[in-house]
């Protein structure tokens, strides 16, 4: 055998040795749990401008079991905002859930506290909701939510 034959097979079977003695990573990957995909499943909000006191219902619909993570109202207020209060849901069978104290955030141009906002991770059956804000006197709605006040809900389904 030639010297460069046998230097490339002693190469080759050093490469090999090397490979193989590297760790496998998968099982840290495999280990690692699932974050659910949160998602809007309710807007509807609008970039317009808006007035107080929603004229009608604010309503949405769950076809099937949701997480609610996080759930906001809009307080524009003539630029003044609100100091936040609390959000509550009711379903169309009469179950309550909530009222939650909320924080709030500001909007836009900094109006304090322009956004009420709850987080957590609430199971709701599959129905139809309304939301119940504490103030609707300042909560926003415009003819883009045709007079409902505005509200943004977010979450996940298993």
């Amino acid at each position: 055998m030639s010297p460069f034959r046998l230097a490339s097979v002693i190469i080759a079977g050093l490469v090999c040795i090397a490979v193989a003695s590297i760790p496998s990573l998968s099982p840290a990957f495999a280990q690692t749990p699932v974050q659910p995909r949160v998602v809007k499943f309710f807007d509807n909000g609008n970039i317009y401008a808006v007035q107080n006191q929603p004229t009608r219902s604010t309503m949405f619909t769950l076809s099937k079991p949701t997480h609610l993570t996080k759930l906001t109202t809009y307080h524009w207020n003539d630029g003044f905002g609100a100091k936040a209060g609390t959000i509550a849901l009711r379903k169309s069978t009469g179950e309550t859930y909530g009222p939650w104290d909320t924080d709030g955030l500001p909007g836009q141009g900094g109006v304090p506290s322009a956004y009420w906002v709850v987080e957590g991770d609430l199971e709701l059956p599959a129905g139809t909701y309304t939301v119940i804000d504490s103030d609707p006197s300042t909560w926003s709605q415009n003819a883009g939510t045709r007079g409902a006040g505005m509200v943004i809900a977010e979450g996940y389904r298993e």
